[in-house]
């Protein structure tokens, strides 16, 4: 059973992949377009994991099978990597303590597609990002909103990492339980 689909003004996502035919020329094995998922049943954050791999470096060599059919248990795998699309419900407004401020055991490397979005730390900082910025997020507390008047599209790659360290203080994931950002394989468009 997939996920409640997400409603937004934003259109699909086009995932397009590559591969090898028997002569080693270049083919492409897939190319589909997803609708975002709702996260938990929010009505102001769509998301979409258009692939994964299971381990770092991954192999190019095995035949195509797209790996989105399988559930997607937590925001990071524990070896691999996945890509995921975030969208952002305009209009938000951040209270501490009250949203979703966490922590993954992953290097994230989010850009900014669409409109805006203002990321808050757990210091009290934040900066807004716009179109065209890139985020990098090493094992962060950070929480994203959207303040704008316009929807929010960014797109992230998230890494498998080891949990962050300060002194001898381990910073693991927090903020939240896998199963309330699970999600269950393709929302066909």
């Amino acid at each position: 059973m997939s996920a409640p689909t997400f409603v937004n003004d934003l259109r699909g996502i086009r995932r397009v992949v590559t591969g090898h035919n028997a002569e080693g020329k270049a083919v492409f094995v897939g190319d589909e377009e997803f609708r975002m998922e709702s996260l938990n049943g929010s009505t102001t954050f769509g998301l979409k994991v258009l692939y994964e791999t299971e381990k770092t470096p991954a192999s190019n060599d095995e035949p195509f099978q797209d790996p989105m059919f399988n559930d997607v248990a937590d925001i990071t795998n524990k070896e691999g990597t996945n890509v995921r699309v975030l969208d952002f419900a305009p209009n938000q407004k951040w209270e501490s303590g009250k949203g979703f401020m966490h922590r993954t055991e992953s290097k994230d490397y989010a850009i900014v597609v669409k409109g805006e979005v203002t990321c808050y730390l757990d210091s009290g900082e934040k900066k807004t990002l716009k179109v065209g910025d890139l985020i990098v997020q090493r094992g962060t507390m950070h929480e994203w909103v959207n303040e704008s008047s316009e929807w929010c599209r960014a797109i992230a790659i998230v890494v498998a990492a080891h949990p962050a360290k300060v002194g001898d203080k381990v910073l693991g994931r927090e903020g939240y339980e896998p199963e309330w950002v699970a999600t269950k394989g393709h929302v066909r468009a």
